[in-house]
C-alpha cells in the first residue's frame, strides 16, 4: 500500500491488510498504489484524534515522519519544547526500495 496523506506532502508506504470496509468523510489519504478504502482512491480515516488505516508494517517503524508529525503534534498541543530531528536515512532508502519494488509490478 502506497498512499499520501491529504493536506501534506508526506506518503507512508506499508504492507495492505484489510481490516474494515470504511466509507470515509474524512480519509487518511489517497492511494497511489494498493486498494485502501473499498478501491476507492481513499485511505482509512481520520475523526477527532484518532487515525484508521489498512496501512501495516508496521506504520510507525517504516514510516517515522509520520510517526514523528503526530508526536509532534501532541507535544505542541502539550506545550512541551520540539527539537529538530533527523532525516531518517535509512527509512527513507527502505520507502524508496519500497515504491521501487510497487512501481515494478504491472497491474498498478
Amino acid at each position: 500500500l502506497h498512499i499520501r496523506i491529504i493536506g501534506t506532502k508526506m506518503e507512508l508506504a506499508g504492507s495492505q491488510i484489510q481490516m474494515a470496509d470504511v466509507d470515509a468523510k474524512n480519509p487518511l489519504g489517497t492511494t497511489v498504489y494498493g486498494m485502501g478504502n473499498n478501491n476507492t482512491g481513499a485511505e482509512g480515516a481520520r475523526w477527532n484524534n484518532l487515525i484508521y488505516t489498512n496501512c501495516m508494517g508496521p506504520l510507525f517503524v517504516k514510516n517515522p515522519w509520520f510517526a514523528e508529525s503526530i508526536l509532534k503534534g501532541i507535544m505542541e498541543k502539550r506545550g512541551v519544547a520540539i527539537h529538530e530531528t533527523g532525516d531518517y536515512p535509512f527509512a527513507a532508502d527502505s520507502f524508496r526500495s519500497t515504491l521501487a519494488f510497487i512501481r515494478s509490478k504491472s497491474n498498478k
